[in-house]
């Protein structure tokens, strides 16, 4: 909770219930417009660490941390990201603090000054790892011509955006090379090179990284091990089995917003709350 007097009250949860702690209150700096967004222990570093929208300062990016929820330090780098830090998560596996926006994931290694970053990332520019790299050529096809940036047309999976080089021989494609690589490839899609009489198919041979975007407004985070997952508005997961090297991005439905994340490790399932755009009542996705 956030008020005119710049503080959120502290609760602490027991067996018995919540207990109000009035006297443990956060000082959220001059401004008194900071939103608490979301709080973790962590206990490699011995400490809460408690994320916001804006700062002491009156910009965004709010970091406090105390080591028992009584006194609360609030961090002021330079280096912390200037944006809304919506969720956190702290990751045992490499010992790694990961900040969700609204757009965009950054991580830290540095718990005491948060002052080294990485962006690991941005929603308008995503690495993928399901781009055309490499093809075989099952049809030659026939009266094509050679080209540059030609497109290829999906027939079977859900790829887009490739182009290839092609060269040709009396009018049949003996050799492409993949120009652009796309995204959504399998490994064995096929595909229908343009131009000609339309007769060429090429299959995808093998993988690589390609790049692919979304407009979602990001809600929610889930670490396990290597794995992050994040979801957002329009249906929108994009998850990275590499501790975000590199990144897909899926739909659950169109019309509905994924509110939160949650892993059942005991079940091996991950669970996805979900709020129709429409205000209806959510539903529980697993």
């Amino acid at each position: 909770h956030s008020g005119a007097n710049t503080t959120s009250v502290y609760f602490e949860a027991t067996k018995a219930g919540w207990t109000n702690i009035p006297s443990q209150q956060i000082q959220f700096g001059a401004t008194g417009t900071v939103v608490p967004r979301d709080i973790t222990w962590v206990g490699n570093d011995n400490q809460f660490v408690l994320v916001g929208n804006t700062n002491g300062a009156g910009t965004n990016g709010a970091i406090f941390v105390s080591s028992g929820g009584t006194a609360w330090t609030e961090k002021t780098d330079a280096n912390i990201p200037n944006e809304d830090l919506i969720k956190l998560v702290y990751n045992t596996t490499n010992s790694t603090y990961y900040f969700l926006t609204p757009d965009n994931l950054y991580s830290t290694t540095d718990g005491t000054t948060f002052a080294t970053w990485a962006q690991l990332l941005d929603k308008t520019s995503i690495t993928t790892a399901s781009g055309f790299a490499t093809d075989t050529i099952v049809t030659g096809g026939s009266a094509y011509n050679a080209g540059t940036n030609i497109p290829l047309t999906t027939i079977t999976g859900d790829g887009t955006g490739a182009l290839a080089t092609v060269t040709v021989v009396g009018g049949v494609v003996s050799d492409v090379t993949i120009t652009t690589a796309g995204k959504d490839y399998k490994v064995g899609d096929r595909v229908r090179i343009s131009g000609g009489n339309g007769d060429a198919i090429l299959e995808v041979a093998t993988l690589g990284s390609g790049a692919n975007s979304t407009t979602a407004t990001f809600t929610d985070i889930n670490i396990l091990g290597s794995k992050i997952t994040l979801v957002g508005t329009s249906g929108t997961v994009c998850w990275s089995p590499d501790l975000g090297t590199t990144w897909e991005v899926d739909t659950v439905g169109t019309n509905v917003t994924l509110n939160s994340i949650d892993y059942d490790q005991t079940l091996e399932q991950q669970y996805i709350v979900v709020g129709e755009e429409d205000g209806s009542d959510p539903n529980l996705l697993g």
